[in-house]
């Protein structure tokens, strides 16, 4: 097996077995992510309407609490932690805001007293979504509040875990 993988292709007028970097159009080297179009859980997109608010910390005065609340969770269909990757978008996806951790209240650059973000934990058996709030009770600040926030998901469950042991061994 070559350095690209038992599968290559390389630009035009380059030497597939010298080529290497932008010279290589196409390689097995690395697992490709699949989808599995048997399961409806391997593509989905996934909206979340906060008509209840999620706890808030309660920290002392002077002082910064965080809660972690589970919002929604699924059954992968797998006895294994597979691959992911997931998009979020608080406007159908007309942006995205990222993927998952990112913030859906506050400010990312660690100023804000009052925050929230969206986070997504995957073990052997389910997706878990979750709202982390970060308060600091200043006498100022607000709680932070995401009721009637929409939080729409893109969510890519790979067939594959993340060892990356589908690369074919042979050519």
């Amino acid at each position: 097996m070559g350095k690209n993988g038992p599968i290559s292709v390389s630009a035009p007028g380059t030497s597939l077995t010298t080529a290497s970097g932008q010279n290589v159009t196409f390689s097995t080297r690395y697992p490709f992510a699949k989808l599995d179009s048997t399961s409806k859980n391997s593509f989905q997109v996934i909206t979340l309407l906060f008509n209840r608010e999620p706890p808030n910390p309660a920290p002392s005065p002077g002082n910064t609490g965080t809660t972690r609340t589970l919002v929604y969770s699924f059954t992968h269909g797998y006895t294994y932690i597979p691959s992911t990757w997931f998009l979020v978008s608080l406007d159908n996806f007309t942006t995205v805001l990222g993927s998952e951790g990112v913030w859906i209240l506050g400010s990312a650059s660690g100023v804000s007293p009052a925050s929230a973000t969206f986070e997504v934990d995957v073990d052997a058996t389910s997706v878990n979504f979750y709202v982390k709030k970060t308060w600091t009770n200043d006498g100022i600040t607000p709680t932070p509040s995401v009721i009637g926030f929409f939080v729409t998901v893109r969510a890519y469950i790979f067939v594959e875990d993340l060892t990356a042991t589908s690369v074919p061994s042979q050519a």
